[in-house]
């Protein structure tokens, strides 16, 4: 995948079809050194840095921030209470992002915010990260799974998107 900086880029994949969207992603974004803010909704920081150890990359380029509420000790994560937790996760991303260390923000996957919350919601989560990342100057890379349920999120982030990857 072409990663440009200051793009924002939604990758949508199909469940059946693609495994790990963010594996290639990750090591597109190492290859090119470029830093990266990575936002897991749904694993925490740990098992991030055990996937970035799996696929040979060394994790001082990137920051994690989980919504699971488990601490990992590392100084490059966070841990946000719960996936319920949208302003506490705001705080958590604008902060990191706050420090200029990083060229892009990996969001995986705003789908599922969804099982805990409202979409629209969800949908003006997504849009207010989308705006901090053009603000910043930062790109942003958001993953979101290819299915019925995801239909509304995914035309929502298209609209906000420079372009469309569908792995």
């Amino acid at each position: 995948m072409r990663i440009v900086k200051k793009e924002l880029i939604l990758v949508t994949y199909s469940e059946k079809g693609c495994r790990d969207p963010a594996g290639s992603i990750l090591t597109d974004l190492a290859r090119k050194k470029l830093g990266a803010v990575y936002v897991d909704t749904g694993k925490s920081c740990a098992g991030f840095f055990q996937k970035l150890r799996g696929l040979k990359i060394n994790p001082a380029g990137f920051f994690c921030v989980d919504c699971t509420g488990e601490k990992t000790g590392a100084a490059n994560s966070i841990s946000v209470k719960s996936p319920e937790s949208l302003t506490e996760l705001s705080i958590a991303i604008t902060e990191v992002l706050l420090s200029g260390k990083f060229d892009f923000l990996v969001f995986d996957s705003p789908f599922t915010l969804l099982t805990y919350n409202k979409e629209p919601v969800v949908i003006r989560f997504v849009q207010f990260v989308c705006n901090k990342l053009r603000a910043l100057g930062v790109g942003g890379i958001i993953i979101i799974p290819a299915t019925s349920s995801s239909k509304e999120l995914i035309n929502n982030v298209a609209q906000a998107a420079d372009r469309r990857v569908s792995l």
